[in-house]
């Protein structure tokens, strides 16, 4: 582990250190980038949408990204950040060495408000075919998909 680098025997994978979403993901043996860098904000990353306006979209504040395990067989990476909607947004980002998965616990502590809001947090699968997406919306969250 380096820095926001988190890596075992299969995968390896990099925060952004600004916003603390997974900017790269990739696995070994595959020439494959999982992280679309066009999409402008990466895997796990945090979008508050106020009201139905998608031009009001605001991300979470700096990220303050700090380890919390570093064995052998478990790393994970913890990521504190403010963002608005919430009285408290934590990410944990976690690799199991031999599990060829990305494990990740998000912890949202949402503010009361009178308007419509969603929250969505962008996550992936390493299958070809994922099993199921998760949305998040007002912080309910929703599953779609099934194989």
């Amino acid at each position: 582990m380096e820095g926001a680098t988190l890596a075992d025997s299969t995968i390896t994978l990099k925060l952004d250190e600004r916003s603390g979403a997974i900017a790269s993901l990739r696995a070994r043996g595959m020439e494959h980038e999982f992280v679309n860098e066009a999409a402008n904000i990466g895997l796990n990353g945090y979008v508050y949408l106020p009201g139905g306006n998608v031009q009001d979209a605001q991300g979470n504040g700096p990220a303050k990204i700090s380890v919390k395990e570093n064995g052998p067989l478990v790393a994970s990476l913890l990521v504190k950040s403010d963002a608005p909607g919430c009285k408290k947004l934590l990410r944990e980002i976690r690799l199991v060495d031999g599990l060829d998965r990305v494990e990740i616990s998000d912890t949202i502590e949402r503010r009361r408000c009178g308007q419509s809001r969603a929250f969505t947090s962008v996550l992936v699968s390493m299958c070809p075919a994922p099993r199921c997406a998760s949305t998040f919306h007002g912080g309910n969250p929703t599953r779609e998909g099934s194989a």
